[in-house]
């Protein structure tokens, strides 16, 4: 499990990014909100009296239901304001991502336990952003106190409020393993990109992974992954306290090579001093990897996000010597997390 000390150091954090916003909390305030903010409880508050109301008095009132209604619309346009506001401003973020399973491409790597990453992102309000995320595992076979620093570049952008777009590449830092494992797979491209129907969302995303300078056959052996996405965004404002709270059931079908997940798991493996169950594999194959349903439920709180993502994932074509896109055992996981976003500076 999670230790103490790393629980006690992410709060520590949390804190002080906090108190970092509270000193800008003013100017932030008359960036981001309008001026009838301090009345906002109040506001609501009436609209919940004169619902209460309305409920009895429906029929004759159906005008004033009218105004009601595009009250609660000019609430929710006021609530996406401000979060787009804080969304597409300079700022950093903060993420705590954690799975209690090492899943790659709907199967079980020979990792045990579970997975923390945290990792500190700046995003600029023209799209391009820059990451470091960092790695932690529970299997104790891993010694490294750093078992992977992952730093990642990009563009990312949307379009009419309907076709969104993400560029980006990233490099990874391994610190374990034999010095060709260390090799393998470090280079990543990826490009998404997603359109907004209104009833449903469609998305892809592509990756192509790559080894290092290593000439070595294994080091060259490369990686390339492909997702679709159908999606379904429900929201409610001010459930629980929230500002907006969502949740997002997903269906996801990935196709590909699967060299990254046997690769990555002989890097666990020697590591291990255990043999791989499979060779490295070749670069010919290319086929239906795992179907996966989840549902990501965000609760968000001005620069706060909690989020929960359940997941049932279904393997396909898992013995590499009868690919007969049969499928594999199914496997429920879930990831969660802690994300806060936050500005050491006032823009104009």
């Amino acid at each position: 499990m999670i230790s103490f000390k790393q629980i006690l150091l992410t709060l520590i954090i949390i804190l002080f990014l906090g108190t970092i916003n509270f000193v800008n909390a003013q100017s932030e305030d008359r960036l981001y909100l309008p001026d009838y903010h301090h009345d906002e409880h109040q506001h609501i508050k009436r609209i919940k009296l004169i619902r209460k109301y309305l409920d009895k008095n429906a029929d004759s009132l159906q005008v004033l239901n009218d105004i009601l209604d595009s009250l609660d619309d000019l609430e929710h346009d006021r609530i996406n304001y401000i979060l787009n506001k804080i969304n597409n401003s300079s700022h950093f973020e903060y993420d705590n991502y954690f799975a209690n399973k090492n899943i790659s491409q709907g199967r079980q790597s020979s990792l045990n336990g579970w997975c923390y990453n945290p990792s500190l992102t700046f995003r600029h309000k023209g799209g391009i952003y820059s990451q470091m995320m960092f790695y932690k595992y529970a299997d104790t076979s891993i010694k490294s106190r750093l078992p992977e620093l992952d730093f990642t570049i990009g563009y990312y952008k949307s379009f009419a409020n309907n076709f969104t777009m993400d560029i980006g590449y990233s490099h990874s830092f391994i610190f374990y393993g034999n010095k060709q494992s260390r090799e393998l797979l470090i280079n990543n491209i990826s490009v998404y990109s997603s359109y907004d129907f209104d009833v449903l969302c469609l998305s892809s995303n592509i990756n192509f992974s790559w080894g290092g300078t290593d000439k070595t056959p294994e080091v060259e052996k490369h990686a390339t992954q492909l997702d679709f996405y159908l999606d379904k965004y429900f929201v409610a404002y001010h459930f629980l306290g929230s500002y907006k709270f969502s949740v997002d059931p997903t269906l996801r079908v990935s196709c590909g090579s699967d060299n990254y997940f046997h690769i990555r798991n002989r890097i666990y493996s020697e590591n291990k001093g255990e043999k791989p169950k499979y060779e490295v594999i070749t670069n010919t194959f290319w086929g239906l990897l795992a179907i996966d349903m989840s549902v990501y439920v965000k609760y968000r709180i001005k620069h706060l996000d909690f989020y929960l993502t359940p997941k049932f994932a279904v393997p396909f074509n898992v013995d590499v010597n009868n690919r007969d896109n049969s499928a594999g055992t199914p496997i429920f996981y879930f990831t969660a997390g802690i994300n806060y976003r936050f500005r050491l500076w006032n823009e104009k």
